[in-house]
């Protein structure tokens, strides 16, 4: 069901016929990242619009409003990512059990894709070259994650962990821009970039054994964990008409848990967790 869904999701993406921009040196994007029906449905108003543009229901260029607002307009460019992540953690003193939130109690088809481990929103401007192939990128996302820990069954943990994300990469059109300019509808690029992860909040109930507060009892705090490095690896098509589609894989280059960290009581005490953090991600780009 799930791949049905997607592909459905894709071809109605393909089917919308925009009004063609030409993006010029600069533009912008507003990203929009997580589980299937979540990050489809920040996308019910461009979607919709494009939809009722391309079958000619109604016409949203009034008075040539859309020409007129062009140079703004591309600086509000919508992406999106369906994230397919791929996370593992290992302890070396006691079996850790990683989960999705809420997993274990809910598991039907909607609650899988919607409680993923990470989510994010964000901003990114984009740059590219006119005569060559180069292109760049740089923005920032505010990124939550989302887990549970099984340390043996039944102790648990639930962690909420918030990170701002800055990034910035290179992109490589493989089919000469000059292609473009004569026409040619597509675009093959290439896209590299590095992040790094800085965490901003982090929120958990860590078991017994920690010191108990008038809200119960504490967890461990920020001290607690790394921050480090993101590689990215893509691969888009793109046009000028229909935006573009994108792969897109990550993978986190530290440990979240600080193996120095001294911790009193929970999954942390007397344990160095290691984890293995990757993602695939399928997404979109589409011009509001």
């Amino acid at each position: 069901m799930r791949i049905k869904t997607l592909l459905l999701v894709l071809l109605a993406l393909l089917s919308i016929n925009i009004h063609s921009q030409n993006f010029g040196t600069f533009s912008g994007t507003i990203r929009v990242g997580g589980g299937l029906y979540g990050t489809v449905y920040s996308y019910v108003t461009p979607v919709t619009v494009g939809l009722l543009q391309a079958f000619k229901v109604t016409d949203f260029d009034a008075n040539n409003w859309s020409n007129e607002q062009h140079n703004f307009l591309r600086f509000f460019n919508v992406g999106g990512d369906i994230l397919f992540p791929n996370w593992t953690m290992t302890g070396s003193n006691t079996n850790i059990e990683l989960h999705r939130p809420l997993e274990d109690y809910q598991t039907n088809f909607l609650n899988h894709t919607v409680r993923q481990y990470t989510n994010y929103v964000g901003y990114w401007i984009n740059w590219r070259s006119h005569f060559s192939g180069i292109g760049g990128f740089f923005g920032i996302d505010y990124e939550w994650k989302s887990f549970m820990i099984f340390y043996p069954y039944p102790n648990s943990s639930y962690n909420k962990i918030q990170s701002i994300v800055p990034t910035v990469g290179l992109r490589y059109r493989l089919i000469s821009p000059m292609k473009e300019i004569e026409g040619f509808p597509f675009n093959v690029v290439l896209e590299g970039g590095l992040s790094f992860v800085i965490n901003t909040k982090y929120d958990n109930n860590c078991g017994t054994g920690l010191d108990i507060t008038s809200n119960g009892i504490s967890g461990y705090g920020l001290d607690a964990l790394n921050n480090g490095f993101r590689p990215m690896l893509g691969v888009a098509i793109t046009t000028n008409r229909f935006g573009s589609i994108h792969v897109r894989w990550t993978r986190d280059l530290f440990q979240l848990f600080d193996k120095d960290y001294k911790a009193t009581g929970g999954f942390l005490y007397n344990n160095e967790i290691t984890n293995s953090f990757s993602c695939f991600s399928i997404g979109w780009a589409i011009f509001v």
